[in-house]
C-alpha cells in the first residue's frame, strides 16, 4: 500500500528523489518494483553522519528567515517540540525519544534539505522583483 501511494504521488508531483532509511529498504524496493514504480531513491540515515549537516542546514535556513512553510500548524508543532542531541564531536541530530511532541515532519524536512545541494534551494521571490508587476491603488 505504501509503495502504491508513493507511485501515485510520483505521478502527480515532480518527485525528484526519495530519501530512505536503510531499515527494511529491500522490502520497499521490492514493492516499488511490484507496482512498476521507477522512483529515484537515496539512502539517508538517521544517525549523526547524515543528520548533522541536515540539521545545520535546517537551522541556518530558519535563522536566515529563508524557510517558508505558510504557517503550517503541524510543522510548527513538530519544530516547537523538537530536541537536538549532540555527540562528543559536536555533530547533531533530532532526538525523537526526548522530543516533547512528534517530530516526523521536521525529520522529513531535515532529510529533504540534507539531500539538496545549495543550487537546489529555492530562492524566495517577490512581486516587487518582477519588472512587469503592476501596482494599483
Amino acid at each position: 500500500m505504501v509503495a502504491q501511494t508513493v507511485a501515485e504521488i510520483a505521478e502527480t508531483y515532480d518527485l525528484q528523489l526519495l530519501a530512505y532509511d536503510r531499515w527494511r529498504i529491500n522490502d520497499f524496493k521490492r514493492e516499488l518494483d511490484n507496482v512498476g514504480a521507477q522512483i529515484p531513491i537515496q539512502p539517508f540515515g538517521q544517525g549523526f553522519l547524515d543528520m548533522s549537516p541536515a540539521v545545520d542546514k535546517l537551522e541556518r535556513l530558519v535563522a536566515e528567515r529563508k524557510l517558508r512553510h505558510g504557517g503550517n500548524p503541524t510543522l510548527n508543532m513538530f519544530a516547537a517540540g523538537a530536541v537536538v542531541q549532540s555527540d562528543p564531536a559536536g555533530n547533531r541530530k533530532l532526538h525523537k525519544a526526548k522530543s516533547f511532541s512528534k517530530i516526523k515532519g521536521l525529520f522529513a524536512l531535515a532529510k529533504a534539505l540534507g539531500c539538496m545541494s545549495a543550487d537546489d534551494l529555492i530562492q524566495p521571490t517577490s512581486p516587487w522583483d518582477d519588472p512587469d508587476f503592476k501596482f494599483a491603488v
